[in-house]
């Protein structure tokens, strides 16, 4: 099957002054069409970072 959204090594850092927080590493996420798929964590674990 062809993958209907495919997601490949997505980073994401937030830098604030000198701080720096990777929130997402190396993700990787493959959804075929007609799949059904959750997102869970804890809050502030980087899921909705990861949907935007």
């Amino acid at each position: 099957m062809q993958a209907y959204l495919k997601l490949d090594h997505i980073d994401k850092t937030f830098t604030r002054g000198n701080a720096t927080t990777e929130v997402l590493k190396d993700i990787n996420l493959t959804i075929e069409k007609g799949e059904y798929v959750s997102i869970i964590g804890h809050s502030g674990c980087g899921k909705s970072t990861l949907l935007n």
